[in-house]
């Protein structure tokens, strides 16, 4: 085997960081911890097993995200992970994403097709999200195929939000629709007084 059909396995807890422009073209596996890509490895497929993180800003060559891995663009806060090939989030991967209102949000941009499944996570990051916006969240030149099977953490951008995902044939997006203001005041969640302020926050 050359040096450049070579594999890497990461295995153990902790964090491994590879930065840099690195043109290997055999597999990267994470097999345990995490492994964050501040450079590029686009030549290399990475597979992310059961129990790993995949994280960071730079660029893989294609990912695969297993039943019980974890995918989280960024590096201590929000980013873009590049993906040079095909994206599969399968059933059972879980996709972390950080939302935010009032600057850039995470997002996986590639170049192929996207192969979507297992859940994503939101956390909201802050701000005032204008009603009816979208962040794109997903982006695969190549196309879409899939949705994902669940997601958590929509409640926590507010009871004002009936935030939801809007699936294109090549994107995936968070569109902020305004939740219904009848259903907010009868069940008290919020007075009528208090829901037309919030809502002109909104506008």
């Amino acid at each position: 085997m050359t040096p450049a059909a070579a594999e890497l396995h990461k295995f153990g807890a902790g964090t491994l960081i590879l930065s840099g422009i690195s043109t290997y073209t055999g597999g990267t596996f994470v097999h345990g911890g995490a492994l964050r890509i501040i450079g590029s490895i686009g030549n290399s497929l990475v597979t992310v097993n059961s129990g790993a993180t995949l994280s960071g800003t730079g660029v893989v060559g294609g990912l695969v995200a297993t039943a019980g891995s974890f995918v989280a663009p960024g590096v201590n806060g929000v980013g873009v992970l590049g993906v040079n090939g095909t994206i599969n989030l399968l059933t059972g991967s879980t996709t972390q994403l950080q939302v935010s209102a009032n600057g850039p949000s995470d997002m996986i941009l590639g170049n192929g097709v996207a192969n979507l499944g297992g859940t994503v996570a939101y956390t909201n990051i802050g701000g005032t999200y204008a009603f009816n916006s979208s962040i794109l969240l997903l982006e695969a030149t190549g196309g879409r195929t899939g949705v994902f099977d669940a997601t958590t953490g929509l409640e926590n951008f507010g009871i004002m939000y009936r935030s939801e995902l809007v699936y294109t044939g090549n994107q995936v997006l968070l569109q902020m629709a305004p939740n219904q203001p009848k259903s907010i005041v009868e069940k008290g969640l919020l007075s009528a007084k208090r829901f037309e302020t919030a809502t002109a926050a909104c506008l």
